[in-house]
């Protein structure tokens, strides 16, 4: 459910409404709530990883952090998700008339032109194409490199964003996957911070 952050607003104008169902109205404004926002600290998000070879594991085996200095866990990473697709169904999802998703994707090691998607109740909203070197001469690419393969950069946090009409649906089907062929240690990717939100 969504958390009211009405304590943080200035209320003393009377243009701000907590309405019943939890969300903030303000100056007659439906605001966006905050429905879902998975971490990815914590084992019980429901997601789930079908690979390349029609097996499944659960969350505990794909979640990585990529320094051992931080605590920032998320799903996939390097060596792990390559061509596989990772699924969740979010339940409970309340009326309103839009919804947006939120998150934040990492792309790690050589990728060459291939795509990330994410599909919503069996289609696809959102498709990204990433190169780890877009010069001519790879020599000349100096990209960050925090996980894995040293030779090539990776792309951290690349926002995810996509704003969808709200049909009247309860349950949202999100699906992650890409077009790597091959093995994971060569080209991997990995996602954090999905956040629902209902206006």
């Amino acid at each position: 459910p969504a958390i009211p952050l009405v304590e943080m607003l200035d209320v003393s104008a009377n243009n701000v409404l907590l309405e019943t169902d939890r969300r903030i109205n303000i100056g007659g404004m439906r605001q966006w709530s905050l429905w879902v926002h998975q971490d990815f600290q914590e084992f019980d998000h429901g997601w789930r990883l079908t690979s390349n070879h029609s097996t499944h594991r659960t969350l505990e085996n794909v979640r990585q952090s990529c320094q051992t200095t931080s605590n920032d866990l998320f799903f996939g990473g390097y060596c792990s998700l390559a061509g596989n697709k990772v699924h969740n169904t979010i339940h409970e999802i309340p009326p309103g008339k839009l919804i947006k998703i939120k998150v934040r994707m990492h792309l790690f090691d050589k990728w060459i032109g291939e795509q990330l998607y994410l599909k919503v109740n069996d289609q696809v909203v959102w498709t990204y194409s990433h190169s780890h070197c877009s010069k001519i001469f790879s020599e000349f690419c100096n990209d960050l490199n925090v996980c894995g393969d040293e030779r090539y950069g990776d792309e951290l946090s690349h926002t995810l964003e996509v704003v969808l009409p709200h049909t009247g649906i309860t349950e949202l089907k999100m699906e992650f996957g890409s077009t790597l062929k091959g093995d994971p240690c060569v080209a991997s990717w990995g996602f954090d911070d999905v956040m629902v939100f209902v206006i």
